[in-house]
């Protein structure tokens, strides 16, 4: 799990596109820590409204004093490996949804992309406060190579982290060892020695 130590201030961890019952919220919950988990159905991530009032809702956390750490998993489905053999080889159909969820994604990008543009330059007024985000995906996931990633990563996520799942007590449905390879860009240097 993650551990952050954070002296003198409460954190507050703001999941985006996570499950309402999410290991890493979970984790923060038992720590302490306020959660504010962002997720279907109640925060559709893609309309702009829902993403101005996420804003406003950090503003607020911000002016209450807390730090926050934003967690970032948004949907790879339109980018794992497995979809450059169905776009090779599926059907016309197959390939329409592929393309559905790569835009959706992209749109997804995008409004991420603004709002934490507009979060970081609202934490400037809060020089005494902590402001950190993460986003995680699979390692291998083509999402990486986009351009609206990567200049998310130039922007906000200097640092990366790939780690097995299965070295961080994740497991299946028969609780057996889950071994699958993740990959986190952050500008957190803690995260890279957890």
């Amino acid at each position: 799990e993650i551990r952050l130590s954070l002296v003198g201030s409460e954190m507050c961890i703001r999941d985006r596109c996570c499950s309402s019952d999410s290991l890493l919220g979970e984790w923060f919950l038992n720590a302490g820590h306020k959660v504010c988990r962002l997720c279907l159905p109640q925060y559709d991530m893609s309309q702009a409204l829902v993403v101005d009032h996420v804003i406003n809702l950090m503003a607020a956390s911000l002016r209450m004093g807390l730090n926050i750490f934003i967690w970032i998993s948004l949907p790879c489905v339109g980018w794992t490996t497995w979809q450059r053999v169905n776009m090779a080889r599926g059907s016309l159909e197959t390939q329409a949804r592929i393309e559905q969820h790569r835009s959706e994604s992209l749109q997804l990008l995008g409004e991420l992309h603004r709002a934490l543009s507009e979060v970081y330059k609202i934490a400037l007024d809060f020089p005494m406060l902590q402001l950190f985000s993460a986003m995680e995906w699979p390692r291998d996931c083509d999402g990486w190579a986009l351009p609206e990633v990567l200049a998310l990563t130039k922007e906000f996520w200097p640092m990366v982290s790939d780690f097995e799942g299965c070295a961080y007590q994740l497991v299946n449905s028969k609780g057996l060892p889950l071994r699958k390879r993740w990959r986190v860009r952050c500008d957190l240097a803690c995260l890279l020695t957890v």
